[in-house]
């Protein structure tokens, strides 16, 4: 079908002066017969060298995105992608392949649109209606997921990997009845699978019951033991339950599979810290930084490693980080407070403790506030 998609927009149109169609006609037909034995670096060429005659085709910007498409050079070809369409709005394959290319390169707010409107063209395409799931999935949007997953499991309710991520909604919004009957679909389905025992941990997880998950997770190692997601659930599990040099293995196996897993990356970060090899600590969420730059527990190591460095003016600048994205957790205040009290600012180490006091405060008046509520809720 992709080749297909190639050969349907490899139409010369527009031709000028005899010399330049002649380079044009030569230019399409290396990319013609590139792409019909996926010769993609030469189809590459011959694309940029037919947009150096003439850059407002949107076949050729549509050939060159497929090209570097196909050879995983995501980025470049959405560059492509977006040209083509700002050339020729209504080419659905663009849309397909943008939308495509955005998830893979794990943008899933830019997928949506290009991925939403392929899907309109092309509304039976399961494959796409999968990347939009996930897009929502990744982007915490449940609802739209489940709404989604829902509609293509009422066309064809034994398609497995639609019901895996029917469940991972389903967990994640704690429907966990409506959990069990996708499970016990998948049971019945797909019970010998790596990500059916997957499944079966992630509920275990959310419902706090961490040595049943480990349990699961470990049968679905044994089946898929080159899985970084797995890897990475299974080290941070053992780090929650303090089993660091257990933990370790897991994690660094997860990075060797795929190492922009900026989670995997925090946790063995966590371990270097408390090891105390500090410069591996600052490397690690330094990269993980790179890749997301929105996290606090990740600002919170940086300012531990570096404060283990006597650092202590980058110690302060990532905690007032990990602070401004999440201003009512109290332990960074407390924290910074230590900082400023290392370099000499009296005042702002006040400052801060006098807000570690007041979130504790906050807290402990919400907390008693609840307790009242359910005892008032609760039948004479």
């Amino acid at each position: 079908m992709l080749v297909g998609l190639l050969l349907s927009g490899l139409l010369l149109y527009g031709l000028q002066t005899p010399p330049q169609q002649q380079k044009l006609r030569q230019y399409y037909q290396q990319a013609s017969e590139a792409a019909k034995i996926q010769d993609w670096v030469s189809a590459e060429q011959a694309y940029l060298a037919i947009l150096r005659l003439s850059p407002e085709r949107a076949d050729a910007n549509y050939g060159l995105g497929l090209a570097r498409h196909f050879q995983g050079k995501y980025e470049a070809a959405t560059g492509s992608f977006e040209k083509t369409l700002q050339l020729d709005p209504d080419r659905v394959e663009a849309n397909l392949f943008l939308g495509l290319d955005y998830y893979l390169l794990y943008e899933y707010e830019k997928a949506l649109g290009p991925l939403g409107r392929a899907i309109a063209a092309r509304p039976g395409d399961i494959s796409l209606q999968l990347c939009l799931a996930g897009s929502y999935l990744a982007l915490n949007r449940f609802g739209e997921a489940i709404e989604l997953l829902q509609e293509v499991t009422r066309k064809d309710p034994g398609h497995v990997p639609v019901l895996h991520m029917l469940a991972q909604a389903y967990l994640n919004t704690r429907k966990f009845a409506e959990f069990e009957q996708i499970y016990e679909r998948l049971r019945k389905l797909d019970s010998g699978s790596a990500r059916t025992h997957q499944v079966r941990a992630e509920a275990y997880v959310f419902q706090g019951r961490p040595e049943e998950a480990l349990s699961e997770y470990h049968k679905a190692l044994a089946l898929d033991p080159n899985a970084a997601g797995l890897n990475q659930a299974v080290g941070i599990l053992y780090l929650e339950k303090g089993l660091y040099e257990a933990g370790r293995p897991y994690l660094e196996k997860a990075l060797e599979l795929e190492s922009d897993l900026p989670i995997a990356r925090l946790n063995l970060a966590v371990i270097k810290n408390m090891e105390q090899a500090f410069d591996e600590a600052i490397l690690h969420l330094n990269k993980v930084l790179r890749v997301n730059d929105q996290l606090p527990q990740a600002y919170m190591e940086l300012s531990k490693a570096y404060a283990g460095k006597g650092r202590w003016e980058e110690a302060a600048a990532a905690m007032e980080r990990a602070i401004a994205l999440d201003p009512d957790k109290p332990a960074p205040h407390y924290q910074l407070a230590q900082i400023y009290k290392k370099l000499g600012n009296v005042g702002k180490a006040l400052e801060e403790l006098q807000r570690f006091e007041a979130i504790q405060q906050k807290m402990r008046r919400e907390k008693h506030l609840a307790i009242e509520s359910g005892l008032q809720e609760k039948p004479q």
